[in-house]
């Protein structure tokens, strides 16, 4: 018999395998060796040897319940002799009875109990992964808190002489927590004040002719906000939020100040099998203030699934944009259906379709104008490669277009059905024919035409030659045209092109290539209403993938083009496209990151048919820059000083787009800035930081300069 470990000292894994082991052959043979009947180490139905050395070596020992056998003479509550062996065996082993009213210990690694069935593995997995919602068992959940006090001085000139100076002092209390997470709710929200005095010094171009100052006025501002987020990690999340905010507090301003407020929700809902996604969203934004007062409401839908061979997605948007700002407004709908399939391996078809229904009040010359239109437009195509082993692919498909817009002059009715099928053949790795076959329906102003064109092309591209570091590159081209529309205006026409391209590629590293290309190609042409037609286009262009170790990345582009055609539609093109999109690191704590696309274009006297099959012409003569990006420097610990950073950004764009009234975009603002510059520098000590911030924009065409101080201080963990 082994004896009892010292105190403190722990049983190897195995001590508890081999005492079991030994137990559970001594427990069989008393029971084998006992007469049946007798008196002896018999052991009763109740416990079996198995099941009696299993609970000795789990700790769970206690005498069974067994019929009382003594003789009538022993003592009340004695139990006879087999009921104390396993007592004592479970003593001389080192483990100590549980008590009858204590509940069954947990399965331990050592334990040799029976492993429970699946059954029971099932049931305890469950019982484990769902929530106990006894009322007994719930607690107040823990509360993180935090926020920041802060005071700002901000000045701002609005470009024609105009200052505002604000003095602003503003409190901010954040809380977050969460009801029975993760299976419930995430909650969280802000409360905060915001008060300070606002001097206005009139510029000379008021209303009164003469600036001056309003005397000063202070302003008191209650903000709050919060979220909810309700059963987060199911198959059916909602999150619904709210926040006020004022822009006297924020070092962002550009512009006039104003209050905004923002409400709004979103629900998803993904059913338990399937593939199946919906979707449910409603923004509202709100902002007031000297700009006057812009509502925007928002309501979108969506659902999308995904089948073996076949996609579905269809989404619907419904936004209006109301208020008191120059008194404009404007009334979307629009929704829009893809669908994709896959009928075989060689043959595929997707379909897309929009409708959309606009309502547009904008300033123009000083008065609301009004604009009215409505678009549906359905297109299919289809592609199909009959054979692997034959070199042809065949195309075709149809669209539909309806549309109608209203002014106050005037409306436009317009309705273009068209079909269309073609055949690519690829007769070499030289030589590709293509031939289609298009038919079309217009019906326009009181006009109801029909078009029915055929085209055939034949393209040769030669095997590119190499001379040294250069790759020349050729091809030729010849289409024929036919076309006939009812009312006698057919056309027959053919054109013949040829181009070439020379081309350098420049491995300065292997992270580090300069591309130089450069291409012309020249045409000609006749048609029967047309006339003869030429063009000569010439094309430039350089691509330089930057890569000086892990300091410098990114890429740059440049190209340029100039396009002349001669005949009844003469015009010369030009453009001009940069894009940019880089990091480069000037040193251990600075460096500068570039991104972004400038377009030019310039076009003379373009005679261009404004409809298809119409024989309406315009002239248009126009030259204009197109696009945007930013530029930004960043330096921490400038001059050395530790938790001080400086970051300088320029922002440009040419669009002039009020996108909050013209699309509805609760997240656009009233204003539209082409370019920004702003300089910050940021200070911070422990849980006190200061900011200095200068702004230079020029907004909906007028520069305006501003400069915000703010000293803050953080308390909490938020």
């Amino acid at each position: 018999m082994d004896r009892e470990a010292p105190a403190g000292h722990r049983r190897s894994p195995t001590h508890g395998r081999v005492l079991g082991g030994s137990l559970l052959a001594a427990a069989t043979v008393a029971g084998a060796a006992a007469p049946e009947g007798g008196a002896g180490m018999l052991a009763p139905p109740e416990a079996p040897p198995l099941l009696l050395a299993q609970s000795i070596t789990t700790g769970s020992a206690r005498p069974p319940r067994m019929p009382d056998a003594s003789p009538s003479g022993a003592p009340a509550g004695r139990r006879p002799a087999v009921s104390e062996e396993p007592l004592r065996l479970a003593q001389a082993a080192g483990v100590t009875p549980r008590p009858a009213d204590e509940p069954e210990p947990p399965v331990q690694p050592a334990d040799v109990r029976a492993p429970p069935s699946p059954v029971s593995r099932e049931a305890a997995r469950k019982e484990q992964e769902l929530p106990d919602l006894d009322g007994s068992t719930l607690r107040l959940a823990p509360i993180r808190w935090g926020g920041n006090s802060s005071t700002a001085l901000s000045w701002f000139n609005d470009g024609e002489g105009g200052t505002t100076l604000n003095n602003i002092q503003s409190t901010v209390l954040r809380a977050a927590s969460y009801i029975y997470q993760p299976w419930f709710a995430q909650v969280s929200g802000n409360l905060g004040l915001v008060s300070g005095t606002t001097k206005r010094t009139l510029s000379q171009q008021t209303a009164l002719g003469a600036g001056g100052s309003d005397g000063g006025s202070r302003n008191n501002t209650l903000t709050w906000g919060g979220t909810l987020n309700l059963f987060p990690q199911s198959r059916f999340p909602l999150q619904v939020y709210a926040d006020t905010s004022d822009s006297r507090a924020s070092g962002a301003q550009i512009g006039t100040q104003y209050t905004a407020t923002r409400f709004g929700f979103r629900q998803n809902y993904r059913p338990e099998a399937g593939t199946d996604n919906y979707s449910l969203s409603y923004d509202r934004s709100t902002l007031a203030g000297d700009i006057g007062r812009s509502v925007v409401d928002s309501l979108q839908a969506g659902y999308s699934v995904s089948l073996d061979d076949q996609s579905i997605a269809t989404n619907a948007r419904w936004a209006q944009n109301t208020g008191g700002i120059n008194g404009e407004s404007a009334r979307l709908f629009g929704i829009t259906g893809t669908h994709s399939w896959r009928v075989h391996e060689d043959l595929s078809i997707s379909t897309t379709a929009n409708l959309t229904d606009n309502q547009l009040h904008y300033l123009s010359g000083g008065t609301l104008a009004l604009n009215q239109s409505r678009l549906l437009q359905a297109t299919t195509n289809f592609h199909w490669r009959p054979d692997e082993d034959l070199p042809l692919t065949v195309t075709g498909g149809g669209s539909f277009l309806g549309m109608s817009t209203r002014t106050e002059s005037g409306g436009l009715d317009l309705t273009n059905l068209t079909g269309y099928a073609g055949a690519n053949y690829r007769f070499s790795a030289n030589l590709t024919g293509a031939a289609t076959v298009q038919v079309a329906r217009l019906a326009s102003a009181g006009t109801d035409q029909l078009m029915l064109a055929e085209t055939a092309s034949l393209s040769y591209s030669g095997d590119p030659l190499v001379f040294g570091n250069f790759n020349y590159n050729w091809n030729t081209a010849g289409t024929l045209t036919n076309q006939d529309i009812t009312g006698g205006n057919g056309l027959r026409g053919v054109n013949v092109q040829l181009g070439h391209g020379l081309n350098r590629s420049i491995v300065f590293t292997p992270g580090n290539v300069l591309n130089l290309t450069v291409g012309q190609s020249v045409s000609a042409g006749a048609a029967t209403r047309t006339g003869g037609t030429g063009g000569l286009v010439h094309t430039a262009g350089a691509s330089w993938r930057l890569g000086y170790g892990d300091r410098i990345t990114g890429t740059f582009s440049a190209s340029v083009s100039d396009t002349m055609t001669t005949g009844q539609y003469a015009n010369h093109y030009q453009s001009l496209n940069v894009s940019a999109n880089g990091l480069a690191q000037l040193s251990r704590r600075s460096g500068v990151s570039v991104g972004g696309n400038l377009t030019w274009y310039r076009q003379e006297q373009q005679q261009t048919p404004l409809l298809q099959l119409g024989q309406q012409l315009f002239d248009t003569s126009s030259s204009r820059w197109n696009g945007g990006g930013a530029v930004t420097y960043f330096h921490r610990n400038p001059f050395g000083v530790a938790n001080l950073n400086y970051n300088a950004s320029l922002l440009f764009t040419t669009a002039q787009t009020n996108q909050r009234l013209l699309g509805a975009d609760p997240n656009a603002p009233v204003w539209q800035t082409s370019t920004a510059l702003t300089q910050r520098l940021e200070y911070r000590s422990g849980r006190l930081s200061f900011q200095v911030l200068g702004t230079l924009a020029t907004v909906s065409g007028k520069k305006n300069a501003s400069i915000y101080f703010q000293v803050s201080r953080d308390f909490g963990a938020l």
